[in-house]
């Protein structure tokens, strides 16, 4: 549902203000509170997501499981969280989607939300 259903002012600016007004916004704010960074706990990313290490392949990179499990990786050059370029035997955790992300970059990504990576 779009904003503009929840408050139609917004868009019409019927109660005289004008639409995006700011202070309609703050006042919207208060109402739904504080947005908060969605994390899990450490347990659950472990469980759901494996430890992988980085090989270069003829075929192109992949992430190789412990268990020997080969995934081709999608956008394969860099971590998307770091933006550095991964190395051979980096150690990566690989989301369904097939992008790899270093361990240390997800983990945190995951477990304490985004902004607290870039800290």
């Amino acid at each position: 549902m779009a904003a503009y259903a929840l408050f139609p002012e917004l868009a019409a600016g019927g109660d005289g203000r004008e639409a995006g007004n700011y202070e309609l916004f703050l006042e919207i704010a208060s109402i739904l509170g504080q947005a908060r960074n969605n994390t899990v706990s450490q347990e659950l990313v472990d469980k759901r997501l494996g430890k992988y290490r980085y090989c270069s392949r003829d075929g192109g990179p992949v992430a190789v499981g412990e268990e020997g499990l080969e995934i081709a990786l999608v956008s394969a050059d860099r971590c998307p969280v770091c933006l550095e370029d991964f190395a051979e035997d980096d150690v990566l955790r690989v989301l369904e989607c097939h992008h790899g992300l270093h361990l240390v970059c997800g983990d945190a990504w995951f477990t304490k939300g985004s902004e607290a990576v870039h800290e």
